[in-house]
């Protein structure tokens, strides 16, 4: 889980997360785009070699291009912002050193805390000020939160080795995925 590096490039501050480690992460505004993910590529290139790359392509979900003319806006928020990707490449390297326990939760366990569900607690009010901000912006709007699609199956064990989660560590994950869409 040490070699697990997250570097992201972000267009709103909306969207800021606290680096830690090797991580990064570089703001970028609509003129330096490029020119930022440019830099994030070399930042990987010092923190190679990779056997996983976890790549979300495109602008992030911004809403400085709503306006109040816009009837419809999508939103889907959240994953990004508890570091998700990242969880579950964490939660994968973990898997192999217990396919049938729970070494991701164990990780996340603080205690008996749920690190993940706290993040997600904290997260919550960022969601709620984002679309506030979009009822502000596009007060006539009709706003469509869209949840995360399934990721993991609803019962059952998983399918690990092909997907590396330990059998155990699955309902876990799940129930994270359920709370983030339901913030």
């Amino acid at each position: 889980p040490n070699s697990v590096v997250q570097i992201d490039v972000s267009t709103v501050d909306f969207d800021r997360w606290t680096p830690t480690g090797n991580d990064a992460l570089l703001m970028a505004g609509r003129r330096d785009y490029l020119s930022r993910v440019t830099e994030a590529l070399r930042l990987a290139d010092t923190a190679g070699p990779f056997d996983l790359v976890l790549y979300n392509a495109g602008m992030d979900p911004a809403n400085s291009g709503v306006s109040a003319a816009d009837s419809l806006v999508t939103v889907q928020v959240g994953g990004d912002d508890i570091g998700f990707s990242r969880i579950l490449a964490i939660c994968g390297a973990l898997s192999l050193t217990d396919p049938f326990g729970s070494p991701c939760q164990d990780h996340y366990s603080d205690h008996g805390a749920d690190q993940l569900a706290q993040t997600i607690a904290r997260t919550a009010p960022k969601v709620t000020a984002l679309l506030d901000d979009i009822r502000q912006r596009a007060p006539h709007a009709r706003v469509l939160l869209i949840g995360y699609p399934d990721i993991l199956p609803v019962s059952g064990n998983g399918c690990w080795p092909e997907v590396p989660i330990a059998h155990r560590d699955i309902a876990y994950l799940r129930d994270t995925e359920v709370r983030l869409n339901a913030m």
